[in-house]
Parts: C-alpha cells; structure tokens; sequence
C-alpha cells in the first residue's frame, strides 16, 4: 500500500481524503500514509467506488469474499498471489465469477515493458525473454501470458524448472520466456531478442543531467516530477510523479528504486481506468492460472501445460491496456 498503491492514487489527484484505510486495529498510518483515515471493517462507510485487497496472502481470499459481500456495487482489485494454498482454490474459482473483481497484477502495464511487447508482436513465434529478477513468479507468468495473447498464434504454453530456471515456451512455435532469480537486486535486468532486434532494461534510474541513451537499451530519467521512459533517445512515455513521491527517488540508484517506480506508473494506468468507470487491468481469473502454474513450478519441478488464452477473433484481451498491444 505505502510503496506502490498510494503514490500511484495520488499520482491521479486521490487525495488522503478520499481514501479509507481498513485495519484490524485502527493504527494510524505512517510516512505517505499519514493523515488517511483508518476504520475497522464495522465503522466503514455502506458505499465505496473502488475497494483495493492488498493484506497478506494468507488472507486474501478471506477478505475478498467479505469485501466481494459488504460492498457488491463497488469495482473491486485483488492483490497477487491471489491465493496462499491449493485448499484455497475452490473459493478462489467462485470469485472469479465476478464481474467486477480483477487482479492488482502490474507488470503487463509497467512502461519498460511496453517495447518488449510491441517487439514481440513483430516476433511473432520466434523471439525470446529473459528475467534476471527477485519478484514472485506469478508476475514472471502474467508477462508471458500477455505476450502470448498479443501472438494470437500460441495455444498450448509449457512450464518446466531446472534448479532456479523457469521456462515458459509456447507449442509449435520457437518463443520463450525465461526467469532466472538472480542472487541480489542490482544483478537484476530483462532482455528480449526478436525479429532480428535486442531491447534490453537494467533497470537504471537517471537523474537528467547523468541520462545516458543506447540504442537498444530501456532507461529511465526522473528529472524533479516528471519520469521519462527512453528506448535509446526516443521518449516512450512521460509520468508525473507527486512532488512527494518523486522525493523519496532523487539521488537513488539501486534498481530497486527503478523497479518501484514501474509498478507506481503500471498502477496508475490501471487505477486510473478504473476511476474512470471503464477498467483495462489484468484479469482475475488469469492471476488464478499464473499462481496455479507458480505452485506447481516451484513443487513439481518438471513441466506442467496449461493453455494460453484463446481468443475466438483473434484479438488480445480486453482486459489488457491497448498500449500494450498496439
């Protein structure tokens, strides 16, 4: 909530007003959430616009099916893992029914990936991802199911780990995408080769005066609040962080900081959407296949199938943002 959920709402005008935070015990929040009013569930308002489930995963089903239940009207977001254990499931694939619950999953939107989309879009069956990064393997899953859907051309994906690689490939076509958990953070970076073209992210944070562009390589500028995504000397996209926010970043170089301002710049496009009463975020239900696949990778340790999203008209999900498409 403190790192990534509130920036990103005040980053589209929210303010502490606006926002509930619901708690067991109603403590006061600290640091970017101070002055957010704290309830417990019984003192809440009977209507909300948009509920947010980010408490731990031990817990997310519980407090989705309750939140699902006190405020039916309202557009509801479920924090990735989705789910803690398998006994969990059942529950899991109940909510899922619901039209109005989607996944809080943000690396489809995050800005440094978009070039790696569009050029694995022109790829077709023959290009191939590479993570070197410490996140969960469910986000590692929701990039390669999207790209997927953006090939159109790819039905059946197979998972297979080898000691602390996991491979996502795709039947009847060369296309890859692996994740490798590197040993520490500043070891992290993503690459992807495709149609004769390399695109690579190190996951750099540059103020404006040490910005420094290579042609194939992502990049990142935060120059006061303005964050600019560069693929070479080309601008990609520009974000206006709050001058509070922005703060915390100045002067940091460890891709950490990098990677945190993606996920605040991904959940505005997404939180932003759903404010705006028409919601182009990652599906629920498809949140439900990746942590599904996350398990049975990291306990069976051989491959597992399952299939890529079929889509009758041969279009990307809708539920993905166009930008991550086109």
């Amino acid at each position: 909530m403190r790192d990534h959920i509130a920036p990103a709402l005040f980053g589209l005008g929210v303010t502490r007003s606006d926002i509930t935070i619901v708690r067991r015990r109603a403590a006061a929040g600290e640091g970017l959430l101070e002055g957010i009013p704290v309830r417990d569930w019984h003192a809440l308002a009977p209507r909300y616009d948009l509920v947010l489930n980010c408490v731990c995963q031990h817990n997310l089903v519980e407090t989705q099916t309750r939140a699902l239940r006190s405020f039916p009207g309202a557009m509801h977001f479920c924090d990735t893992p989705i789910f803690f254990k398998f006994i969990q499931l059942p529950a899991t694939l109940g909510l899922a029914r619901n039209s109005n619950l989607y996944s809080l999953e943000d690396w489809p939107f995050m800005p440094n990936l978009q070039p790696i989309f569009r050029l694995c879009r022109k790829a077709a069956d023959d290009y191939h991802m590479r993570f070197e990064h410490v996140g969960i393997p469910a986000h590692f899953f929701s990039v390669a199911r999207t790209v997927a859907a953006i090939g159109r051309r790819r039905r059946i994906r197979f998972v297979i780990r080898r000691r602390n690689i996991t491979t996502d490939m795709a039947l009847g076509g060369r296309a890859s995408c692996v994740l490798i958990k590197p040993e520490e953070d500043m070891c992290a970076k993503i690459s992807c080769w495709g149609n004769g073209q390399l695109i690579e992210d190190f996951f750099e944070l540059r103020s404006a005066t040490e910005a420094v562009f290579h042609p194939e390589v992502v990049s990142r500028v935060l120059d006061g609040v303005r964050l600019r995504y560069f693929l070479g000397a080309h601008c990609l996209r520009e974000v206006l962080i709050p001058a509070e926010v922005a703060a915390g970043f100045h002067g940091r170089t460890d891709r950490r900081a990098a990677h945190d301002l993606d996920k605040i710049a991904g959940l505005m496009d997404v939180l932003g959407s759903a404010l705006a009463g028409q919601p182009a975020a990652y599906a629920y239900s498809d949140s439900v296949r990746d942590a599904v696949a996350a398990r049975l990778e990291a306990r069976a340790r051989f491959a597992c199938a399952f299939p890529a999203p079929y889509r009758g008209d041969h279009r990307p999900p809708m539920s993905y943002l166009q930008h991550a498409s086109e």
